[in-house]
């Protein structure tokens, strides 16, 4: 039985995801259960797909994307116009921290949330370079230690979406002193066995993707077979990340079938030993009874 432990599944193309023959198809591949991380708070899924899940189990968390932090409708781009005064700029972005501190207090702090976890959280260099303006990054920042402070009251783990900013992630949840047992999960992990060491010395679990399955992919695929089976989870980013000859293709949790055959083949396992593992890392790493 597989776990998805990070699908955007209210991002696939809704014409695929709301058909009954969908869900089945997963139950039919052994896939119980699906985390779905929120981009803007909490994923919004379609009823037709709350209605059809059936028996795949399917689980929320709740977070600010730092591709998304300018949905906020505090949010204030204009960093460079003459009729907008740096203390209004300063106050549109004090209001941006603001609201994301309270939707992630009500939804982590009181009895109002249902979330298993906090994210999709974190920081992209490349984004605030390409995409956005020059404030963007220290916005990033900002959002993502609310992120963290929270984590901190609640106890709950993070899942965190790292571009070129892992000295800074690690930098700030060393100074803020999260729980190591349970901090969270590195989104998409591709890089060298020095970095994955880093990672897992914080106490992060990694989340492996459809990468490996790229025979080009030669870095990442040496550095999973070093890695501790009880810090691994696997994930297809559906839609996102295609797997090996399936570029150009949906991609939708049926391809944790492919990461994960290509996963116990690196790792020298039979699939039966990784399922029962990777079962067992989510449940303990969002502190959940196991279903």
């Amino acid at each position: 039985m597989w776990i998805d432990s990070h699908c955007h599944l209210d991002l696939i193309d809704p014409q695929l995801s709301t058909q009954p023959a969908f869900f089945q198809s997963l139950q039919d591949a052994g896939i119980k259960a699906i985390c779905v991380p929120g981009t803007q708070g909490l994923a919004s899924l379609p009823e037709a797909i709350s209605q059809q899940c059936g028996n795949v189990k399917i689980f929320h968390a709740f977070g600010f994307h730092p591709w998304f932090i300018d949905k906020s409708p505090y949010y204030n781009s204009d960093s460079n116009s003459d009729s907008n005064s740096h203390s209004n700029i300063d106050n549109a972005n004090d209001r941006l921290i603001s609201d994301c501190l309270y939707q992630l207090q009500q939804q982590f702090l009181t009895t109002k949330g249902n979330a298993i976890a906090i994210g999709e959280c974190g920081l992209d260099k490349v984004f605030a370079k390409k995409h956005a303006h020059d404030n963007h990054y220290q916005q990033q920042q900002a959002v993502f230690e609310i992120h963290c402070e929270v984590a901190k009251q609640s106890g709950k783990a993070m899942i965190i979406h790292n571009i070129k900013s892992q000295a800074e992630i690690l930098h700030q949840v060393k100074r803020l002193q999260l729980d190591s047992d349970n901090i969270g999960v590195v989104h998409a992990f591709s890089g060298s066995y020095e970095q994955a060491k880093a990672w897992l010395d914080a106490g992060f679990y990694l989340g492996i993707g459809g990468t490996i399955t790229y025979p080009r992919a030669q870095k990442t695929r040496a550095t999973l077979k070093k890695l501790p089976l009880d810090r691994l989870l696997l994930e297809t980013d559906a839609p996102a990340m295609p797997v090996f000859g399936k570029q150009g293709q949906a991609n939708t949790p049926l391809a944790i079938s492919q990461i994960a055959n290509t996963a116990a083949s690196l790792l020298s396992v039979d699939q039966d030993m990784l399922a029962s593992q990777l079962w067992q890392n989510f449940f303990r790493l969002f502190q959940l009874e196991p279903c």
